[in-house]
């Protein structure tokens, strides 16, 4: 199902949240649920695929380590661990495939949306971007099957807060367009876009040295991380 601003409104009513924003937490009526570190995995799993998956699937993913069998094991247990936690439906399963309940809501879904919207230039009134964009998805986790979802979440959140800030430069909000730069610059801290947004910002707000300070903050970084300067076109920005 595609998700609009107004059914995430709906979601975001749900009894039962699902928050991947930074960290794993489960809570239903707004009491956190507890749930074993094997049955997180698989819930966040579940929460970041748009489809059912099939139960091999999840297996080879979530333990690559153990043969099929063990594995498919593990996915059985975990269920059972799952339904017998007293909370709504938190999946759906056929004999073949799992589904995260569509009546869990995700902040990491409403963050994608917004994001989206915003990179689209759509306008989006779920929420405040730079709230909903603030965080990483699940940042002390290091799995393989999630890392790619989390560079691309990562990638979003920048050019969506960058493109926010922009939008807002442009409307005579330096005050909001400083906040959303800045946001776009701790979520990639290498990204010259971003400190340029910041840098227009800033000077939009008259704040010349406070420009000129962000601009030495990138170029000291630069040199350390890659061993290169700021681009032209962000050099000639602070002049």
């Amino acid at each position: 199902m595609e998700l609009t601003c107004d059914s995430l409104r709906q979601r975001s009513h749900a009894s039962t949240t699902l928050a991947l924003l930074p960290d794993f937490e489960l809570t239903h009526d707004g009491v956190p649920v507890a749930v074993a570190g094997r049955e997180q995995r698989l819930l966040a799993l579940l929460s970041i695929t748009t489809r059912p998956m099939r139960r091999t699937k999840i297996a080879g993913m979530l333990w690559p380590d153990k043969t099929h069998e063990r594995a498919l094991m593990c996915v059985r247990s975990s269920l059972h661990q799952l339904h017998r936690l007293e909370v709504n439906p938190l999946i759906e399963c056929d004999r073949g495939s799992i589904a995260l309940s569509p009546n869990v809501h995700v902040d990491w879904d409403s963050a994608v949306h917004v994001g989206e919207r915003v990179v689209a230039g759509e306008e989006c009134e779920c929420g405040d971007p730079v709230a909903m964009l603030h965080h990483p998805l699940l940042e002390s986790w290091w799995e393989e099957w999630l890392e790619s979802e989390q560079s691309r979440f990562t990638e979003l959140r920048a050019r969506a807060l960058e493109t926010h800030s922009r939008r807002l430069a442009a409307s005579g909000s330096f005050a909001r367009a400083v906040r959303a730069a800045m946001a776009a610059v701790r979520a990639e801290p290498l990204r010259e876009s971003a400190y340029a947004a910041l840098i227009d910002a800033q000077l939009g707000e008259g704040n010349r040295a406070e420009a000129m300070r962000t601009f030495s903050q990138l170029a000291t970084i630069l040199k350390d991380e890659l061993g290169v300067p700021p681009s032209f076109a962000l050099r000639a920005a602070r002049d």
